[in-house]
Order: C-alpha cells, then sequence, then structure tokens
C-alpha cells in the first residue's frame, strides 16, 4: 500500500515538472520511419533499440510528447518497483525497501530525471539484470544485458561486473550465451543494410577518434553547486563502503562505479539517472544499519532542500518553440533543433547530419553531405543566424564546407524570425 502511494506521488511529481523532449528522441524515429537507414542514411550515435521501440509507438499513435511522457512514466514505475525489490532482498525488510524508493523519488524526480533519453533508458534493464543475478538467473541476465547494450552500446562496461558475480565457468557460460540471442538479428539487420562500417564508425570510432578532440566536447567537471549536491548523494554510499560489510556489497558499490563512468564525456545528472538509482538501493541498505531514524529523516529533508526544483508544465523544444517549416520540398535545417521536421512533416535529402560540430568536424562528412545533396538537394535550407560566441559552441558552430556550398548554389528569399530561407538556384 505504501509503495502504490510512493509510485503515485512519483508520478504526479513528474507529471508537474517540466518534461524536456529531446529533438532526435523523436527526429531519430521519424526518420526511420521515412526510410532512413539508422546508420548509413542518418548520424544515429546509439544501438537502434530505443529508436525503433519509440518508432513502433509513433506509428501506432503519433508523433505526440504523451507518448514519449507516458512511456517514460512506465520506466520510472519499473525503476520503483526494481529498486523495492533489490532493496528487500539485500535486506530481508521491505520497510528498507520502502526508505529506497523514497530517496529514488527525490533524486530522480528533481535531478532531470523528468525526460527519455538513452542513458534513462538503460537505468530500468540494469536494474533488472541486478535483480536477476542476485536470483542466480544467469542466462536471463544475459538477455536483459543485450537489451540494455541494445538500447545504449556503454551498458556493455557493467559485463565485466556481471561476470564476476556469475561464480565459476558454467554461469557465466550461460550469462554470455543469453547476451549474445538478442544480438544476433541486430547484426543480421546491419549485415543486410550493408551497414556495419557505418555502425562502428558512428557507434565506436568517430566518438573515441574523433569527437573527444573537439573543443568543449568532453565537459566531465560539474559545477559547485552538482558537486555539492554529489557529495550528498554519495554520504551513504561512503558510509556504506568504510564502515560495512554484507554479502553483496562489491556488486552494488561496483554498479555505482560503473554507472559513474557512463556519464563521460559530459556530467549531468540526466547522463547519471542510473547511478542516481544505485544510490537509491544503497540508501535503503544503509537505512538498516542506522539506529536513530531521526538521521535518516534528516538526510532526507537536506536532500530536500538541496535539489533544485523545475516546477511548472511547459515542454522544453515543444512549448518553446518558434521556428514554422511550410516547405512540401526536401529542406534542410542549418542550426534549428531536428524535431522540426517532426513538425513540420518534411524530410532532408540523404545522408542526414544534425547540427552538432563534432559530427561535421570529422575528415569527409561534410563532403560526404555535399555530395549526397549533389544528387538529391534540398530545395530549400533554413539556416538560423548564428549566435554570438566561441566558434565550437552549439548555435554559433558554422560547417565551413556545407556553408560555401549553400552561397554557392543557393539564394537568400526571406528571413523570419532569426532564421534565412535560402532556396535552390
Amino acid at each position: 500500500m505504501i509503495l502504490t502511494g510512493l509510485v503515485i506521488v512519483h508520478i504526479v511529481i513528474l507529471l508537474n515538472l517540466k518534461f524536456t523532449a529531446w529533438p532526435e528522441i523523436f527526429s531519430f524515429s521519424y526518420l526511420f520511419n521515412n526510410g532512413f537507414d539508422l546508420y548509413k542514411d542518418m548520424v544515429h550515435p546509439y544501438t537502434p533499440l530505443l529508436t525503433l521501440l519509440l518508432s513502433f509507438l509513433y506509428k501506432l499513435f503519433g508523433y505526440n510528447v504523451w507518448v514519449v511522457k507516458l512511456f517514460t512514466y512506465l520506466l520510472v514505475l519499473i525503476n520503483d518497483l526494481l529498486i523495492f525489490k533489490i532493496t528487500i532482498k539485500l535486506t530481508n525488510k521491505s520497510k528498507w525497501g520502502i526508505f529506497a524508493v523514497i530517496f529514488y523519488v527525490l533524486t530522480q524526480s528533481f535531478l532531470d530525471g523528468n525526460q527519455l533519453w538513452f542513458d534513462f533508458a538503460i537505468s530500468t534493464p540494469i536494474l533488472f539484470c541486478i535483480w536477476l543475478i542476485l536470483n542466480k538467473k544467469y542466462f536471463w541476465t544475459g538477455v536483459v544485458l543485450a537489451v540494455a547494450f541494445l538500447v545504449k552500446q556503454n551498458s556493455l562496461l557493467f559485463l565485466p561486473l556481471l561476470l564476476i558475480f556469475a561464480n565459476n565457468i558454467k554461469n557465466s557460460i550461460k550469462l554470455l550465451f543469453g547476451a549474445m540471442l538478442p544480438v544476433i538479428p541486430f547484426a543480421i539487420y546491419l549485415y543486410l543494410g550493408s551497414s556495419f562500417a557505418d555502425f562502428f564508425n558512428w557507434t565506436l570510432i568517430y566518438p573515441s577518434q574523433y569527437w573527444t578532440n573537439f573543443p568543449n566536447y568532453v565537459q566531465i567537471l560539474p559545477t559547485s553547486r552538482q558537486l555539492l549536491v554529489l557529495i550528498i548523494l554519495f554520504m551513504p554510499s561512503i558510509y556504506l563502503f568504510v564502515t560495512r560489510e554484507f554479502k553483496n556489497k562489491l556488486l552494488i558499490i561496483g554498479s555505482l562505479l560503473v554507472s559513474l563512468v557512463l556519464i563521460y564525456p559530459r556530467f549531468s545528472f540526466f547522463h547519471f539517472q542510473t547511478g542516481i538509482a544505485f544510490l537509491s538501493i544503497i540508501f535503503g541498505v544503509v537505512s538498516s544499519y542506522i539506529k536513530k531514524p531521526i538521521l535518516i529523516y534528516a538526510y532526507l529533508l537536506l536532500l530536500l532542500f538541496l535539489i533544485p526544483k523545475d516546477w511548472g508544465k511547459s515542454t522544453r523544444f515543444i512549448d518553446d518553440n518558434s521556428l514554422l517549416v511550410e516547405k512540401s520540398e526536401k529542406v534542410y535545417l542549418l542550426g534549428s533543433h531536428s524535431l522540426n521536421y517532426v513538425f513540420s512533416n518534411s524530410l532532408p535529402p540523404k545522408p542526414w547530419i544534425d547540427n552538432y560540430g563534432w559530427y561535421f568536424d570529422i575528415p569527409g562528412i561534410q563532403q560526404k553531405l555535399i555530395d549526397g545533396w549533389k544528387i538529391d538537394p534540398p530545395v530549400y535550407i533554413y539556416w538560423s543566424i548564428p549566435q554570438t560566441g566561441n566558434w565550437y559552441d552549439l548555435g554559433v558552430y558554422q560547417p565551413t564546407e556545407v556553408v560555401k556550398y549553400i552561397r554557392d548554389n543557393y539564394q537568400k528569399i526571406e528571413e523570419q524570425n532569426g532564421v534565412e530561407i535560402w532556396k535552390l538556384k
């Protein structure tokens, strides 16, 4: 009964916080549903499962923000239940599972949790992996880990930790066999689409060899306020690591440390959603050792005051959108976010490169885009007037080769709300 009430409170809080509707959560699926290969025809820097699942949901219900919200809140509900069950497994009392969920409600909700992104989407299968391995279901642990991998590739970093807790070679083989099965259909998809090279380029080679060299791409240091919040969040974990021993300590602390690694290359709490889930479990475990409940309540109250609030019902990227695309021909949006393709029911030519400097500054990528335009050009370019700032900043960066091609082959015909419209000559 208490758990049900907490889940309801969690969803009510999220419904009243500002929701971030990331453009890629819509545009990746929109372009896929309109015949774009995820790696050969467009930049898709993640494994495909979340995009494919959303593509199916959008086909059923349309490109509505409530599709994303309800899917997000379903994952939140499952996370609440998994955190509750895992904490009970570790402490043998439902009371401490309730405390863990209270911690999760307070932290996940207000620390960039009201949004769907790949880092949040992997938290559910990763928690499920921990639940399964605690129950010695090694084959299914592998299957679910593969699901997490197919949502975002860095989930694979949990594999060594899970293999350690498989205890022996036989169980490790079960886990690895389970992990292979869901990946086979994806490998067949890449083979049939001749997309192996494009997949490895966009999900592994380009991020490791080029993106990290782009100015300001790596932003791992938290702000002073974020650092203060992190210190408060980690206090129970430090206490547990230093002073207490329990059977699955290494598994839970290890999972938290892997979650920290997953933040790279940019620190933000929405990249740390899996870690927040493990911090919640650790708080539940630590609560079982604290003899004075007043300390637990004081800590939760401190969290409530420290965590920033963003109360309000506006939806980022949807309620604050002002660009109006009215052309039925193919268009390319230079400097504007990709959700506008979905809003206007318009399409770019293939290949599609989104407006990030670390994409365009890969050797040969701008020329690849231009070569595609020579065969199938966009009739209109919607060119957002650059903002003021460092050349590499979002909203400021201009791909020099693409800009030159536009100036040579298009003419400016109109301007609206800070966006220039250029038409093919």
